[in-house]
């Protein structure tokens, strides 16, 4: 190991970092180091423990140590270090770009300029180099200075770390890109593609003879929002090798987005093994211009005369790639890449990439789903259980609308907060359809926009599928894919479906039972008298079966026009016995689950309720007609007195509402 240099260090006190850089749990400190026979000191990266940086970059054992920019800044402050840097991490969804050289007494090289506009960029701490941040991964991958190109590039995805000081661009800030991470611009793929096409002419390709298009992610999405991922084999093929050539091996990502949209999608580990062969065949590449072709036929036009004749000729198979089609591999390569699970709620809720919480009407389980993420997003522990870190949290409200700004009032005006301390973003004006493929090809360009989320709520999931077959694998199946393929764009989110149960309690949640198979964790809530529980029924990376009490206690907000109290409930955890000893689902029978859920179906936004008369028409409906007299009607009227009975529902005016309406 080297000496320690003192070097004059960046202002670390008062430094800026943008917002999406500052939410990675993947900071470090660094300082300078002398190495014997070298000139130049070297920036040598440090955990906050103290301990030097070595093993496998991302390994479970390094992200355990790498940790918050607020504690690294802190720990680099305390110790006297150089500075502050991020390591880079497979999954990430950053890239960072270095480019060395390239300051000067005439300002920054244009090019490089030109690459990094309308991103965050900074200056290096020698600050003749500049450091640029943008969405995406680019890879891993190197360009030295030469003596025609002095200015010496690289990216880094998945691997290494870099140095961030905080010294903003000029440009930057006049362009008010001080906390924007942009996904790469058509300017920035050229210079890649000028810069590191020498170097990818040894991987198979022709690289001189077929340059890239320098298609930004923007356009190259564009392209795939019209293309049908259904389409046959061979051309979904032909769609990747054009991805992989124009990103010049590191769109994956993409290829695998919109392959995730199909029905016949193969899923991630085969379309890995598609794509590491790709380039290996010799042949002439399947480029962008096939796939800008296509695009024109249906409309999309990005200004390009690129296409080509020959851009769909056949060309041969791909080569197996090392370690075959499966990707066969040692038990200790395959333990170098296993990561440690991680948690928003440590023990209840992983950081993973499905999970479901359901309840009967009237459970308050959208309630509970609230006050999870409201805690998450301040950054506080849940109901004694550790969150490890501040989540950023999306939640959409597909139902409900006014129940839910209510509830946000009420848990504002219980903890005396404003609403600006919940880093929570709202969708409620339009509700996404996960089984519409352009439905969630434009959430998730929302998304992208919108910058990276830990927790995404979608409440309720019957509502967020509507006209689907809750009961198909083909319907939910395609479905919850989507919500993966949402999970992964915002970059790694929890997306947590709030259901449902089914008529019998006792088979769980409604629908199609391939659903809790899917879900990395299910949370259930039952109601038993005043009280409620949410038991933690599957935990895919943990232990299943804990349990916490809750109740649900009025919060008065004020008075409406005619003086009467406008109130919502918050969440109040306690060690409430378990709901084993009742059985309300049982007591009520089939008809009584079945006149709950119509009525949960008929109850309109913002409703006073649903007419009596109307929902015993539209329960018996539903009900199979027995020999002899119809009784159907008389059965759901029955039903809905023992309902009544049982304080689930009540008749106000005529109309049947839930006993506890603004507390569903």
């Amino acid at each position: 190991m080297g000496a320690a240099v003192n070097h004059i260090t960046p202002h670390l006190a008062g430094m800026h970092v943008p917002a999406p850089l500052r939410a990675l749990q993947s900071w470090l400190i660094w300082r300078y180091e002398s190495i014997e026979g070298e000139k130049k000191p070297r920036k040598i990266p440090y955990y906050v423990s103290g301990s030097r940086r070595f093993g496998v970059n991302g390994s479970a054992q390094d992200r355990a140590q790498l940790t918050t920019f607020e504690a690294a800044l802190q720990a680099a402050i305390r110790r006297g270090y150089s500075g502050v840097g991020v390591a880079l991490l497979d999954g990430g969804n950053v890239t960072a770009l270095d480019f060395d050289d390239c300051v000067t007494a005439s300002g920054i090289a244009p090019e490089v300029e030109a690459a990094i506009a309308g991103t965050y960029a900074e200056y290096s701490p020698s600050g003749t180099g500049i450091r640029a941040f943008i969405t995406g991964e680019l890879g891993n991958r190197k360009s030295h200075g030469t003596r025609e190109q002095p200015i010496g590039f690289e990216t880094f995805s998945s691997r290494g770390f870099v140095t961030v000081t905080g010294n903003a661009l000029d440009i930057t800030e006049l362009t008010a890109c001080e906390n924007v991470i942009a996904p790469p611009s058509t300017a920035l793929m050229q210079y890649r593609g000028t810069r590191f096409a020498r170097a990818l002419s040894h991987d198979g390709y022709a690289a001189e003879s077929e340059p890239i298009i320098g298609l930004s992610e923007d356009q190259i999405n564009q392209c795939l929002t019209v293309l049908d991922p259904e389409c046959g084999h061979d051309d979904w093929l032909h769609i990747g090798m054009a991805l992989h050539h124009e990103t010049l091996g590191d769109g994956f990502a993409l290829w695998d987005a919109w392959s995730a949209l199909s029905g016949k999608y193969p899923g991630r580990e085969a379309l890995e093994a598609r794509w590491t062969s790709f380039g290996q065949s010799g042949g002439r590449p399947i480029t962008a211009r096939a796939l800008v072709r296509q695009a024109a036929s249906h409309g999309v036009d990005l200004g390009l005369d690129v296409a080509r004749a020959d851009d769909f000729e056949i060309i041969p198979e791909p080569a197996t790639p090392a370690g075959g089609h499966f990707k066969i591999r040692s038990a200790a390569d395959f333990m170098a890449q296993v990561r440690a699970v991680s948690w928003l709620i440590k023990g209840v809720l992983p950081h993973a990439q499905l999970g479901v919480l359901f309840g009967g009407s009237g459970s308050g389980k959208s309630f509970l789903a609230f006050d999870m993420c409201a805690a998450l997003s301040r950054g506080l522990d849940w109901n004694g259980h550790k969150a490890p870190r501040p989540a950023r949290v999306l939640y959409v409200v597909a139902e409900g609308v006014g129940g839910f700004n209510l509830r946000m009032q009420a848990y504002c005006h219980q903890y005396a907060i404003p609403p600006s301390e919940l880093n929570i973003d709202i969708i409620s004006d339009v509700t996404p359809n996960l089984i519409d493929p352009a439905s969630v090809k434009a959430l998730v360009a929302d998304i992208k926009a919108a910058g990276a989320y830990d927790l995404i709520v979608m409440d309720t999931f019957a509502q967020v599928t509507p006209g689907a077959n809750e009961n198909a694998g083909e319907d939910i199946g395609r479905a919850l894919g989507h919500c993966k393929h949402i999970g992964k764009a915002a970059g790694g989110a929890l997306v947590l479906l709030v259901h449902h149960s089914g008529k019998d309690a006792s088979k769980g949640a409604r629908g199609w039972s391939g659903l809790r198979a899917a879900a990395d964790v299910e949370l259930e809530v039952t109601r038993f008298d005043n009280n409620r529980c949410v038991e933690v029924t599957k935990l895919k990376d943990g232990r299943d079966g804990a349990q916490f009490g809750f109740k649900l206690l009025d919060v008065v907000l004020g008075a409406d026009e005619d003086g009467d109290d406008i109130t919502s409930c918050i969440v109040e955890y306690g060690d409430f016995a378990p709901p084993k000893a009742a059985a309300p689902d049982k007591k009520i029978g089939d008809v009584g689950s079945l006149v709950l859920n119509v009525l949960r179906d008929l109850y309109g936004l913002g409703a006073d309720g649903v007419p009596q008369v109307e929902l015993i028409e539209a329960a018996s409906a539903q009900l199979v007609q027995g020999g002899g007299r119809d009784k159907r009607a008389y059965r759901v009227t029955k039903a809905i007195e023992r309902l009544v009975s049982a304080q689930f529902l009540r008749i106000q005016d005529g109309c049947v509402i839930f006993a506890d309406a603004d507390c569903e």
